[in-house]
């Protein structure tokens, strides 16, 4: 699974994945699944000294370096938020919790424009028929940072789930084929503003993937069918990998549907 993200220099990448060796990349440790690439905070682990040192304090240093990324490798087991940020709805929750479903979206009044609702608080208006609504996709990407960030505010708050930044990571899923610039947006406002300690993005496929050969090893193959709000994706992946070349978009989507059965019911 190809990962493209932007990093600071504070920040050091931790591969998770299966390898014959894993000191074939830095870091590297066997975990059955997807070989992912984890975005990390750095752990702040000091360097070695250049000052003359004897081997017992050289191997401590190292040890003390391999101790802390397994302990960045266990809190990404253990207090993990998995984020579908799709570009109608947004499916929230902790790795071994229920999800919640909301609007991934913004509502303002028509007559005041300074009144706003985020995500399900307009289940708290008596009478929505005077709103309209902002989402922060077009055309299934992200393009509108504002909104998303007022949504995300909501998510990670104290009306949802009062994350607890320094000591979580998060999950979150793209579109295929997204643009770099989006991606390293995305990066940046998840570290630098959120905090959060280890950031993995993926698309929602390659989780569904992930799930059906870990339930039925002896496959080799499958077809993940990823029908969104903008458009679907046809994606085949042999040995937990996609085959980029071979995907298939079309765009048709949960959107095009719905206004689709609208007219066909307005004309009977």
């Amino acid at each position: 699974m190809h990962f493209h993200s932007w990093i600071s220099p504070e920040r050091k990448r931790l591969w998770l994945g299966s390898t014959p060796n894993p000191a074939d990349k830095p870091g590297g440790c066997a975990v059955p699944g997807f070989r992912l690439p984890l975005l990390l905070r750095d752990t702040g682990s000091a360097p070695l000294s250049s000052a003359p040192a004897n081997h017992r304090v050289r191997k401590n240093c190292e040890q003390k370096g391999r101790e802390e990324k397994a302990k960045a490798v266990f809190r990404a087991e253990m207090t993990t938020l998995v984020l579908d940020n799709g570009a109608y709805n947004a499916k929230i929750g902790y790795s071994h919790e229920n999800v919640s479903v909301i609007p991934n979206c913004q509502f303002r009044s028509k007559t005041a424009r300074l009144k706003t609702f985020t995500a399900n608080q307009i289940d708290e208006i008596k009478d929505p028929s005077g709103l309209f609504y902002i989402l922060p996709f077009q055309k299934g990407y992200l393009v509108n940072w504002d909104v998303q960030r007022q949504v995300w505010d909501y998510l990670f708050g104290k009306e949802m789930y009062q994350v607890d930044f320094l000591d979580t990571n998060v999950i979150i899923t793209e579109p295929y084929f997204n643009f770099t610039s989006i991606q390293e947006s995305m990066n940046e406002i998840l570290f630098e503003e959120y905090q959060f300690q280890a950031v993995l993005r993926v698309n929602a496929g390659a989780l569904s993937a992930h799930r059906y050969f870990r339930d039925n090893p002896s496959e080799l193959c499958c077809i993940i069918v990823d029908s969104g709000y903008s458009f679907t994706h046809i994606v085949p992946y042999c040995r937990s990998k996609k085959k980029k070349e071979a995907i298939i978009r079309i765009n048709v989507g949960g959107k095009l549907l719905t206004n689709h059965l609208k007219e066909i019911i307005s004309y009977r």
